[in-house]
């Protein structure tokens, strides 16, 4: 029993002066503002730090890759988290690979490990 109930705080974590429970996949503009992020790479750095980091090994001529999508459109690779601008976001999602295989364009042939995804307002 004891440790189902270590798993299941592993899994969670509270929510920044609420006590309730967040999702680990999203961030929200809330989460983002308490952390005093300057930009989207350093709230993701600091809130969420394994969504920049791949999952799988990657092969000389295919390297995994987390892609960064403003909506639907693609902005590039994780550096494109530097410097973007926290006002105007609503949220930031992290999708598996099958999960960005699925619902986003342009990942091509591309080895992809993952997406992390911001949504404006």
């Amino acid at each position: 029993m004891a440790s189902l109930a270590l798993l299941s705080t592993a899994c969670s974590s509270k929510t920044p002066g609420t006590g309730t429970v967040s999702n680990q996949n999203e961030l929200t503009i809330e989460h983002i503002r308490e952390s005093g992020a300057r930009d989207a790479f350093d709230a993701v750095q600091r809130l969420r730090p394994l969504w920049l980091r791949t999952r799988s090994p990657s092969s000389i001529n295919a390297p995994n890759t987390i892609l960064v999508y403003q909506n639907e459109t693609r902005l590039g690779g994780i550096e494109a988290l530097r410097g973007y601008p926290i006002e105007g976001i609503a949220k930031i999602t992290y999708l598996t690979a099958s999960e960005a295989a699925n619902k986003l364009l342009g990942t091509g042939t591309m080895v992809v490990d993952g997406a992390i995804v911001i949504s404006t307002r």
